[in-house]
């Protein structure tokens, strides 16, 4: 249980350089854009039923003592307030090193199992399509070296090449084994129009989904199951029972994000960038190169 008066003992506490900064904020002159507080028996018109109620009004306009303050119920209303009765708001002066930008809110998380992700590599279903050069070629579920668009209309690859080792690869297995958190996997759905439109255009590394973040863990699994190599213990995944497959099919300790088919390059980049990263971490140079690639969409 939280001990609140501890805790709000820390949340009162200001040190000297916040003091300095609020200072300044308060005896800052008022313009218009800033944001002040003043107390509801001084407004034109009160939002508040107290009229001691400290109200939260923006500036529009500034004519000597006199602010126009936007408060009403609409947000075009505003009032009158004489600027005596105004102080400088400080609630976000001070350190903020949250991003403003809520780069979760174009993906869409559930919670799956793993089959989830075994049918993107394994995928049901395999759909053919007629090319330009009259050749028919299979549609690829995923795109294991995805891109965007610049701005010069050329191609951006983000991800790096597989670089995961044997041992990397068999630890992930052994944290599927022992029921361990694996991150967040996140693809970007295409959509069968768009992969039909790039085909047609002779544009052959389009699929159904792009692997956006989980490149180097997809690979593990699907070279496990392939075969390709064994886990810690000696065995490779024929050697598992029909439990312990069933155990692994149904492994669910891992979050399943999809970007929608109307995400955005800058959505997917941004998403890239801030996602949590599981096994070898990126390079800083790897992350600066995919910044560089964020400001030439």
């Amino acid at each position: 249980m939280l001990n609140t008066d501890k805790y709000n003992q820390y949340m009162d506490a200001e040190s000297s350089k916040l003091k300095k900064q609020i200072n300044a904020q308060l005896h800052k002159e008022i313009v218009p854009g800033d944001v002040v507080n003043v107390k509801g028996k001084f407004l034109a018109r009160n939002t508040s039923q107290d009229p001691e109620w400290v109200n939260t009004v923006r500036v529009k306009e500034v004519h000597g003592d006199t602010l126009i303050v936007y408060n009403g119920h609409k947000p075009e209303d505003t009032c009158s307030v004489d600027k005596s009765n105004c102080i400088q708001n400080t609630f976000s002066i001070g350190a903020n090193p949250f991003v403003s930008d809520n780069w979760r809110s174009a993906l869409h998380i559930s919670n799956r199992e793993m089959t989830a992700l075994l049918s993107r590599i394994f995928p049901y279903n395999e759909y053919e399509i007629e090319c330009p050069d009259g050749q028919k070629r299979v549609i690829p579920e995923l795109c294991w070296n995805p891109y965007v668009i610049n701005a010069s209309g050329e191609k951006e690859f983000y991800q790096r090449d597989l670089v995961w080792k044997k041992k990397d690869k068999q630890l992930f297995i052994e944290s599927i084994y022992n029921n361990l958190d694996c991150g967040m996997f996140v693809f970007r759905k295409r959509g069968y129009s768009y992969v039909e439109q790039q085909f047609k255009k002779g544009n052959y590394d389009a699929a159904f989904y792009d692997i956006v973040d989980g490149k180097q863990r997809m690979d593990a699994l699907r070279g496990f199951v392939m075969g390709e190599y064994p886990d810690l213990h000696g065995n490779r995944f024929a050697d598992l029972s029909e439990f312990a497959r069933r155990k692994f099919e149904s492994f669910a300790s891992f979050s399943y994000a999809e970007l929608d088919e109307d995400a955005t390059d800058s959505d997917v980049i941004r998403t890239f960038l801030n996602v949590n990263f599981t096994g070898v971490k990126m390079s800083r140079e790897h992350i600066d190169f995919v910044k560089e690639i964020n400001k030439r969409i």
